[in-house]
C-alpha cells in the first residue's frame, strides 16, 4: 500500500503536447470556424426580415446589409485560414471540453478581430503555476564526467577478418555439372 502523499495526482504534471492533441484541436477549429462561416451565409440567403443581424430594421438598406454580410464572410474565411496556420502557437495544452467552450471562441473572435486590423491576438494559453526557487535554494549540479565514445576510437586496434571471395564458377563448369545431373537422372 503506497501513502497518498506519495501518489502524484494529475493536476502536478501539464499535459504533454502531442501531435495527436493537435491534430484533434485542428478538427474542432475547423469544425467551429466552418459552423460560424456556414451561420453567416445562412443569414446571407434568408430574407431581410429573418436574419439575426444587418436587418433593415436596424436602419440597413437591403444591398448594405448584403455588402456588410459578404464582408463579414470574406472576414471570417481569412481569419480561419490565420487561425489553423498558427494552431501551434495559440491552442495549448487543452483538452476537448475547455477548448470547444473557452478557448475556440475568444480565439475566433480575437482572430476577427486581427484580420479586420485590430491589434493582434495574445496566446491563450493559461499560466501554469509554479513554485520560484530563490537563488540560494538552488543545488548547483554534480560534475559529470564524460567519456570518449569507443564506438569509432577503437575501430583501427581491433583484429580485422579476411574476406575471402568465393571461388569463380566459369560457364564450362556450370554446363558440365548440369549434364551431370540430367546423366544421373
Amino acid at each position: 500500500m503506497v501513502p497518498a502523499s506519495f501518489t502524484p495526482t494529475p493536476e502536478q504534471f501539464p499535459v504533454q503536447v502531442t501531435q495527436e492533441l493537435r491534430s484533434q484541436q485542428s478538427k474542432w477549429t475547423h469544425g467551429y470556424t466552418q459552423s460560424r462561416i456556414e451561420y453567416l451565409e445562412n443569414q446571407l440567403r434568408a430574407a431581410h426580415f429573418r436574419r439575426e443581424i444587418y436587418r433593415l430594421d436596424q436602419g440597413y438598406k437591403d444591398f448594405e446589409a448584403e455588402d456588410l454580410l459578404r464582408e463579414d464572410i470574406r472576414t471570417a474565411k481569412t481569419a480561419r485560414t490565420v487561425m489553423m496556420d498558427k494552431i501551434s502557437e495559440w491552442a495549448g495544452p487543452y483538452g476537448e471540453d475547455h477548448f470547444k467552450s473557452v478557448v475556440l471562441p475568444q480565439v475566433w473572435s480575437d482572430f476577427i478581430k486581427y484580420v479586420k486590423g485590430e491589434p493582434a491576438p495574445e496566446k491563450a494559453e493559461e499560466p501554469i503555476e509554479e513554485e520560484a526557487l530563490a537563488p540560494e535554494d538552488l543545488e548547483p549540479a554534480p560534475e559529470v564526467a564524460v567519456l570518449p565514445s569507443a564506438r569509432y576510437d577503437d575501430l583501427e586496434s581491433k583484429p580485422k577478418s579476411e574476406v575471402v571471395p568465393p571461388d569463380e564458377v566459369s560457364l564450362g563448369d556450370v554446363l558440365t555439372k548440369i549434364e551431370q545431373d540430367n546423366s544421373e537422372n
